[in-house]
């Protein structure tokens, strides 16, 4: 009898550790990441109107912001109060670009901000099918690190606030960029990128985008 009540209890202990294992990792999978999917970065749901108004931005920039071509800026990831800033410039006539000006004329000041909310909150991609030259890249991390770009664009260089994303950007529009700084063709707020660019050479220059964009 004694025997028969001690297996009665050892099997109702057993189901009990079964089932005790069975919540804990139903809880484990729930808290979990899905596989494959990164724990970092997450894109956030798109803003409808903000989808909306990208329309019109897409044969250059893409419509999520990354561009096929070198020749036009990553969008996607730049920071909010730089595409505000950017996007004001142009529509007030401080920069000047022959596409860019008309187009943001056309917007206004609320529709601008839902612009530059869109594309700050899409995931910027890595520049497909530009190979990596070390010994090039070498070089331009050199020269950003002299110019101490990490200072205002952040360690990552993901840009912060009103200092833009330079990591994964096209390295034919990084190039010009800051040849036309260099060049005095393009201004700054305070003139910050004179001096960090101020003597460098066009390969220096090349060295720095292929850098960035290979970042």
């Amino acid at each position: 009898m004694k025997r028969k009540i001690a297996a009665a209890l050892l099997f109702a202990g057993l189901l009990l550790l079964l089932a005790g294992l069975t919540w804990y990792d139903r809880a484990l999978m729930q808290l979990a990441p899905a596989a494959g999917q990164p724990d970092s970065v997450a894109q956030a749901p798109a803003d409808a109107e903000g989808e909306k108004l990208a329309r019109s931005c897409a044969y250059c920039h893409g419509r999520d912001g990354n561009p096929n071509s070198p020749l036009y800026p990553r969008l996607a990831g730049q920071t909010e109060v730089y595409l505000r800033q950017q996007m004001l410039a142009y529509s007030s006539g401080r920069r000047q670009n022959a596409v860019m000006s008309p187009l943001a004329q056309r917007y206004s000041a609320a529709q601008i901000d839902t612009l530059s909310r869109y594309f700050a909150t899409r995931v910027p991609r890595k520049n497909r099918g530009l190979r990596r030259v070390e010994a090039i890249a070498a070089r331009g991390e050199e020269l950003v690190s002299r110019a101490a770009c990490a200072g205002c664009h952040g360690p990552d260089l993901a840009g912060s606030g009103e200092y833009p994303r330079l990591a994964w950007q096209s390295d034919r529009y990084l190039y010009e960029q800051l040849k036309a700084f260099r060049d005095g063709e393009r201004d700054s707020r305070d003139d910050l990128m004179k001096a960090p660019v101020a003597g460098l050479s066009d390969s220096e220059l090349e060295a720095i985008a292929h850098y960035l964009a290979t970042f």
